[in-house]
Parts: structure tokens; sequence; C-alpha cells
């Protein structure tokens, strides 16, 4: 879903353009986690269960298999539907998804991991706005080692998922991590880039260090890179034990900083606590300067949009959620609201924006390119909220599952809500019907994002139904 959903607000926003124009919580993963389960015929006394454990572990394969083919039709409103409704646009839905892990720990100090993703399609090129995309259908998704100095300071080494943040739907206090979260799917692993981790564990806390290399931060040939280009971090998560009551549970705090010499200097603050049942948690982010530009309210040429990168000024974000769960009804509630400091208070925001990326696309006299696609589909306004709901069995009856999505714009009034019901008669097969609905005007954020893939227009109701096949761990 998120590549579809980038693919589509890209393809909407550049049309519009041209007519224009013309985010423990850091999961320390360490050496002690993980081992394959053994069966044990006869009881009998270990005075070392860790040795016992973690003395030869050896190597294992792993991973997970995932097959889905569907199809979606889409209508431009509810209106469409009424005047024919078999006139909508037709998509096929196909995707065909490996994880292939290996675990390897020669000793118990030592372990050397790798995660490495393959898709369909396998390396085809597929067209996309603007010309033609090779996709790589064999990726490093994880490469890494870990060791530990006298088993007080543990060390990582190589490409790592080294996410920041606490925040269910929204990335704002992550300045780590290649991956884009995509709301839909909040529980995927984020992609990351190479770097080395370092974690000392204070009692219940743990400090963090971090050197990192992205490639975005090595432009060119990395042989030709630099150390200055590296980026620095340091964070802390804190167990802040509250004295026992019923309705306050214990907290966990994270601080931290982060640098690199071309990216704004960030300060992040997460904290997680429990009112009764209700779990609550916030992410925080001040930065000084911004790491991308924005639309200014000068134009050149007329119509098109000045930019700007701030450089200094104090920038603040932040989120705030919550988690109920109901065990009784199989249900798991999210909700959480984005404020985004830097975002703008405009409800056309968003068309001016595709319209600036627009003209730099022009081959002749185009103004300095400084607007990405990947902006088009950021938040680029200030306040949002997402709501997830998920029941895991219905009617008495584990087979049958449902889950709604629900996202707002509250700047553009523009939103998306996607139910979804899902039917598994029996292992490894299961078939899941549903709907996304957009609302908005033609250039507001999630009818951009809800668009048609094929042609670009608005498609503020598209039904689907999907088939998993296959699909699995082992």
């Amino acid at each position: 879903m998120k590549a579809r959903v980038a693919a589509l607000a890209l393809a909407a926003a550049l049309r519009l353009g041209t007519g224009v124009a013309q985010e423990a919580a850091d999961d320390i993963d360490s050496l002690f986690e993980g081992g394959d389960s053994s069966v044990v015929e006869e009881a009998v006394t270990v005075e070392n269960p860790e040795a016992a454990v973690l003395e030869d572990r050896g190597f294992a394969w792993g991973g997970s298999f995932d097959a889905r083919l569907g199809a979606r039709l889409a209508y431009e409103d509810a209106g469409a539907i009424a005047n024919d409704p078999l006139n909508g646009s037709e998509n096929l839905l196909a995707s065909l998804d490996t994880a292939l892990c290996f675990d390897a720990r020669p000793d118990r100090n030592y372990r050397v991991y790798g995660k490495f993703i393959v898709d369909y399609p396998f390396g085809d090129t597929v067209s996309v706005p603007g010309g033609k995309l090779t996709l790589d259908s064999v990726k490093v998704f994880e490469l890494f080692a870990d060791w530990n100095w006298d088993e007080r300071l543990f060390l990582r080494i190589g490409k790592q998922t080294v996410g920041w943040g606490i925040s269910r739907f929204y990335q704002c206090a992550d300045p780590l991590s290649v991956g884009i979260k995509d709301p839909e799917n909040p529980e995927e692993d984020l992609e990351g880039p190479l770097a080395l981790k370092l974690s000392l564990p204070v009692g219940p806390h743990t400090l963090y260090g971090y050197v990192v290399a992205k490639d975005s931060y090595l432009s060119g040939d990395p042989a030709s890179a630099s150390a200055s280009d590296l980026g620095y971090g340091a964070k802390g998560d804190f167990l802040v034990a509250v004295p026992e009551n019923p309705v306050f549970g214990n907290a966990e705090v994270t601080a931290g900083a982060y640098w690199q010499r071309m990216t704004a200097p960030k300060g992040v603050f997460g904290v997680s606590t429990s009112v009764g049942q209700v779990q609550l948690f916030s992410d925080q982010v001040v930065s000084w300067g911004l790491d991308y530009f924005r639309l200014t309210d000068g134009e050149v040429p007329p119509g098109i949009r000045e930019t700007e990168k701030p450089a200094e000024g104090l920038f603040w974000s932040a989120t705030l959620g919550f988690l109920y769960v109901n065990n009784d009804w199989h249900a798991t509630l999210y909700g959480e609201y984005y404020y985004n400091g830097p975002g703008s208070l405009d409800p056309d925001y968003l068309s001016l924006l595709a319209a600036r990326y627009g003209a730099e696309q022009e081959p002749t006299l185009p103004p300095p390119k400084t607007i990405s696609a990947s902006d088009l589909g950021a938040y680029q306004l200030r306040h949002n909220s997402s709501v997830s709901i998920a029941f895991d069995e219905l009617f008495g009856n584990d087979k049958f599952a449902f889950s709604a999505f629900w996202q707002q714009n509250w700047v553009d009034l523009s939103g998306m809500a996607v139910p979804r019901l899902s039917f598994t008669p029996f292992e490894h097969f299961t078939v899941s019907a549903g709907a996304v609905a957009g609302w908005g005007g033609d250039g507001s954020e999630f009818v951009l994002k809800t668009s048609d893939p094929t042609s670009g227009k608005p498609a503020r109701l598209t039904g689907f139904i999907e088939f998993t096949l296959g699909s699995g761990k082992f």
C-alpha cells in the first residue's frame, strides 16, 4: 500500500503541477535475543542457564513469504457509481514479497545477522511519471555484526534498523531511518542506514551512541566522502518508576540529540505511560533550521512560488497518541494527533507546491530545483490525525477480522478512510474486501493520495478485493 500511495500522490501532483506551471523504545536486538527452541525430554539442573543457551547457537535460516492477488475498482466520486456503476477504473493488485534472514552466532559474544528482501516484479523496468524506473529485485535490508566488551558495552556495526520515536503513525522524531513510515502498516520495520551503534545498560536504563553514514550524506562517489559527512547521535531510554497506585503506571522517557553538518541539528524527547487501561505516548522534536525547502509568499515567475530553506530558527513538532486494548472484545484502538510546527496553514499549499515542482521540471528556463518528489507525499500542513481500530475476532469466530483506518488533514479538510473485512477459512489463505474513501478538494492531500494510478484523476471511492495466498513465516 505504501508504494501505491506514493505513486498515486506523485502521479496526481505531477499532472496538477504541469497544468499550473505547464519515526526499551529502540530495540537493542542484542546478542542475547533469539535462539531456536528445543525439546527437553528430561529435566536437568543447569547451573548457568544463559551460557547453556548461548554457548553454541550455530547458524539458522528463517524468513517470511507474502503473496497477494486482487483487484480494485475506482470512481471519481460516489455520484459516478450511481450514474454508471460499471464504468469504474479497474486495476490489478499483485505483489510477491519474501524476506530471507540468517542468524549466525559462532560463540556467545559474537553474532552476524542479515535480512534480504526479494519482491516482484523481479528487476523489471516500469513506467513512472516522467520516465521509467528499474526495480531492484533483491535488496539488502539489514546486515550487521553484534559483539560486546566485557558484557557491559554492546556494539553493532552494519546496515541496521535504528529508528527513533515511539509514535504509531508519524515519524517526526526519527532522524536516522532511511525508510518512510506507512500509516496503514505502522508495524513494518523501517529500513535503516549503515551505522555503528553502542548500547550501555545502566540498571533499568540504557544509553546509546550512534555514528551514521546515510547514502544521502555521501553524495557522489562514497570513496571521495569525508569523515565530516557522518551523522552523530546520542540517546537515553529511562524508566521512571511511579509509586504503586490504581491510576498511573510507570513511565518510559527518551531524550536524545542528532547532528550532521548538512542537516538541521535536532533534539528529541519522548514519553510513554499509562492512565488506567489507556496507554499514552508522545514524541517531541526541536530543530534549528529545516532540512527541506518550503514555499514563500514571493512569486517568480508569476503564479509560481519562491522557496526557502531556513538555516536558523527553532521549529517544534510533536505527536500525542493513545492505545487501548480490550481483550474481551479482541479489539485494539490507536489514535494520534500530529502537530507539524513548520507546516503551512494554507489549504491550497499542496497545489502551490505541486505547481512549483512542475515548473522545476520544465526544459527551458526552469526555477532552481528545490522540491523533490518525496516532498509531494510528505505531511506539509500543520494539523493532522490518524485513528485505527482492529478486531481480531468477530461473532465469536477467529476466522473473521475487521479493521478500519482513518486519516485527516485539518487544514485543507481532506481525509481518507479504509475499512477492511477479512476471512481466513484455513491457514495461509485469507480473503479481504474493503474500500478506500477519500474526501476534499481536487488539489488536497488525501484526494491526491487516493487518486487513480493510471489517469491521475481523483478517485474518491475505490472498492477492492484481495487474496493472501500461502503467506507465512518460516
